[in-house]
């Protein structure tokens, strides 16, 4: 019984092993077939799902092309009321902040000294004056004298003359000959020395006249002197810095007052070297302060430097800033934009549409159920706006009407499939 029971538990497990062995074969060939499934490439567009994006359209807009520019402030002028002579200053009449016109009185010197000075040099003219005069009355009478001494060496010859015929004749004797010589040689050399005596006077007169014109000169100079002890202003405008306080004594030449004109200002500024073709005198600038903020204050570039800074690698530039209502001062330092050019036509894409990424800008363009990758070079922004540069190439610039990708950006890819959700 025993033995018969074992046996059958043989039968049984020899079954067993034969329907595992005929079942081997086809559990392998289908392993074999999955795994060759497995290494077989998937059909192109079946790897990836569509991603989902928005959507906008890219228009043309016109646009300004504008250079940024920053700089200081400056009074249109800045002027110093300086010391024309040394002296004392008596009296200021005006101080910090007052407006002054043009030739208004600023301040006072010790006048004194300056009006001897002035005396002096009038009491100095009188003199010359009276020795000119004498000089002058002198040369008249030696005039006068060398005529009368002319006229009596005529006599003097003819009667000389006259002589020499009658004693030809016997009529008059030697004697009457030798007398009318002796006659005709006095008054000869009466006519030469009064001669000499004038021409030898006019070096005095001319002497006289000179010294009478230094005279006049000095009295000039005093006068001059004793104008200047009142200070004028050269020029209308505020007093920026007073140097100087009453009783205070100054040298030539110091300054007393420096005045500034406020209204316009002077914007002293610059701009890269890069946009130095594009700046032109006449364009219009927009500049902002930190005094004022939120407010754009309009001027006119009024000159350009001719060369770049060497050191900053930027173009120089001033401009004239009207500051009718006195908001701006000088010395404030500003920032703002040059227009470089207006109404140019550009196309602009929405600012969710341009995509930054390792230095390159992207825009996907819509192409049926893909993207089209474009690498751009932005222009410029309005807004909520990008503006796109235009480039001969199709593949770095988006024309106007098409659809570009709004979101999703970082997924998308060149040839990307896309869905549009609502179409």
């Amino acid at each position: 019984m025993r033995a018969a029971l074992v046996l059958a538990l043989l039968a049984l497990l020899g079954a067993a092993c034969n329907r595992s062995q005929a079942e081997s074969p086809g559990t392998a060939a289908q392993a074999d077939k999955a795994a060759a499934q497995a290494e077989k490439p998937p059909a192109a567009g079946a790897a990836f799902r569509p991603i989902a994006i928005t959507v906008a359209r890219a228009e043309t807009r016109t646009a300004q092309r504008t250079v940024e520019t920053s700089g200081s402030l400056l009074a249109w002028e800045e002027v110093q009321a300086r010391a024309e002579q040394p002296g004392r200053i008596a009296r200021l009449r005006v101080d910090l902040g007052d407006y002054v016109t043009a030739g208004q009185i600023l301040a006072d010197y010790d006048r004194r000294e300056f009006e001897y000075a002035v005396e002096q040099a009038r009491a100095a003219v009188g003199a010359a004056s009276a020795q000119l005069r004498r000089q002058k009355d002198a040369l008249a009478a030696l005039e006068a004298e060398v005529a009368r001494a002319q006229s009596v060496y005529e006599w003097s010859k003819s009667e000389l003359e006259r002589s020499q015929q009658l004693f030809d004749r016997q009529l008059i004797a030697m004697r009457d000959v030798d007398n009318a010589r002796n006659g005709f040689n006095v008054a000869a050399a009466q006519l030469a020395a009064a001669r000499v005596a004038l021409a030898q006077h006019p070096d005095l007169v001319r002497a006289a006249e000179a010294e009478m014109k230094r005279a006049e000169a000095a009295l000039a100079i005093a006068a001059k002197r004793l104008e200047d002890t009142t200070v004028r202003a050269p020029i209308a405008g505020h007093i920026a810095r007073r140097h100087v306080s009453a009783g205070e004594f100054v040298k030539d030449s110091a300054p007393l007052f420096t005045i500034v004109v406020v209204n316009p200002l002077k914007y002293s500024g610059s701009v890269p070297e890069r946009h130095a073709p594009e700046v032109r005198v006449g364009q219009a600038v927009r500049l902002t302060v930190e005094a004022h903020p939120g407010r754009d204050f309009a001027g006119t570039v009024t000159r350009v430097a001719p060369a770049v800074d060497v050191q900053t690698r930027t173009l120089g530039l001033e401009a004239r800033v009207p500051n009718d209502g006195g908001l701006l001062r000088p010395g404030f330092f500003s920032k703002g934009t040059v227009l470089t050019q207006a109404g140019v036509t550009t196309v602009v894409v929405p600012a969710e549409a341009i995509f930054y990424v390792a230095g390159l800008t992207k825009v996907f363009v819509v192409t049926g159920s893909t993207v089209e990758e474009r690498l751009v070079r932005p222009a410029g922004r309005q807004g909520a706006w990008v503006e796109v540069a235009p480039s001969t190439q199709p593949r770095e610039t988006v024309r106007p009407g098409e659809i570009v990708a709004t979101s999703n950006l970082p997924s998308l890819f060149d040839r990307a499939p896309v869905a549009v959700p609502g179409q």
